[in-house]
């Protein structure tokens, strides 16, 4: 029987794959508008990319800092540079984007 985290990750992987499937059909089909709207594609994919390393790193540096419910407090040795790498990867993100662009 399949136990319910096992069931949640079939569910989302079949789920993914009807997804691309879908998304791969659609572009090979519409090869010409698909190629006219590939730089909105590549854009949407970034945000996605860079929101959800926002949902995961953010809650994980407050966690690290024992005054994060006094924010802006100051940070703990450990952990005070936590903000300034999540920064610098985001201007390397957007350096990237706009040399592309």
């Amino acid at each position: 029987m399949l136990t319910s985290t096992y069931g949640s990750v079939l569910l989302a992987s079949v789920l993914a794959c009807l997804v691309t499937t879908t998304g791969i059909y659609i572009i090979t089909k519409y090869e010409r508008w698909g190629s006219q709207n590939a730089v909105h594609f590549m854009s949407f994919a970034a945000g996605v990319l860079i929101s959800v390393s926002f949902i995961h790193i953010i809650p994980k540096s407050f966690g690290m800092n024992e005054a994060s419910h006094l924010l802006p407090a100051v940070e703990k040795e450990n952990s005070k540079y936590t903000l300034i790498s999540l920064g610098a990867g985001i201007l390397v993100a957007v350096l990237i984007v706009i040399s592309k662009g």
